[in-house]
């Protein structure tokens, strides 16, 4: 989810950005390869699995193809959406949009059917990415209610309509999604939302929130199940201020030792994720 209210805290693309690779598109300079906060890069010797280079305690992996060898992923994935190649702002470049699809619906392919749960429904899509690649699962989506927008925290996309939330699913009939409303800052987990196999954040971006998200149902999700974060790569951070304000989120609760060991990303997509390989 994309904060749309706040584009006017993004930094430019500058051509001072650090050095890496970059090409031009529609006269905007695409972003270069950034350590952010992190200055300590190191490749791995078992190259032999996918190539990866460390960001700090981030791990950014080149294709969807090294993210299923890291995790010996076996099942296939389906992209259903065609228009995720259209480039609306600086945030779609490098078909950012259908590499987060990808990554998504691998991931709900590949995780154990049963319960997932997506944190920022909006007019959920990723809702129906992960119904339709986890058709044995139940997907609960949650989505603070219009009522109570005033509340919402300050790096939403935006505040939808209670018609408009969900409704690129209920649009297409998608039978696997249960919609809850829900402050997630005060929410009550239902008692059922337990042993999820998959958490997507991605509601609130503000730190705090992702914070508080990860806290709240990080002890309802499986030991092997996945925490996704949205707006989370070590390579743009320094362009988009909602991205930098999650991904503080996450380095808090490295620091702090809930989040151990590393949290992958691959290239071009704007998706964290991380597997719980304890039962905490």
């Amino acid at each position: 989810m994309h904060q749309v209210g706040t584009r006017n805290l993004a930094k430019p693309f500058k051509e001072d950005d650090p050095p890496g690779q970059s090409v031009s598109m529609t006269n905007k300079l695409i972003p270069r390869e950034s350590p952010g906060i992190h200055q300590n890069k190191a490749t791995f010797r078992d190259d032999s699995i996918c190539k990866k280079r460390a960001v700090g305690r981030f791990l950014v992996l080149d294709s969807i193809e090294d993210l299923k060898d890291y995790f010996n992923f076996q099942k296939s994935h389906r992209i259903f959406e065609s228009d995720l190649d259209i480039v609306n702002n600086p945030c779609d470049i490098n078909r950012r949009k259908y590499r987060d699809a990808e990554v998504l619906s691998v991931m709900a392919a590949n995780a154990p059917a049963g319960r997932i749960l997506d944190i920022g429904t909006h007019l959920g899509r990723s809702a129906a990415r992960m119904a339709v690649n986890s058709p044995r699962s139940t997907i609960y989506t949650v989505n603070i209610h219009p009522d109570d927008a005033r509340d919402a925290g300050l790096l939403v996309t935006d505040i939808l309509s209670e018609e408009q939330i969900g409704s690129f699913y209920r649009e297409r009939n998608i039978q696997n999604i249960r919609q809850l409303y829900a402050n997630t800052k005060y929410w009550q987990v239902p008692e059922e939302l337990s042993d999820l196999s998959l958490v997507y954040v991605d509601g609130c971006h503000d730190t705090d929130f992702v914070i508080s998200d990860t806290k709240l149902v990080f002890s309802r999700v499986r030991k092997g199940g996945f925490i996704l974060w949205h707006d989370f790569t070590p390579i743009y951070r320094d362009n988009f201020s909602w991205i930098d304000t999650a991904m503080r989120g996450v380095e808090q609760l490295i620091r702090e030792g809930l989040i151990t060991g590393f949290v992958l990303n691959v290239r071009n997509s704007w998706i964290g994720i991380w597997q719980k390989l304890q039962a905490l």
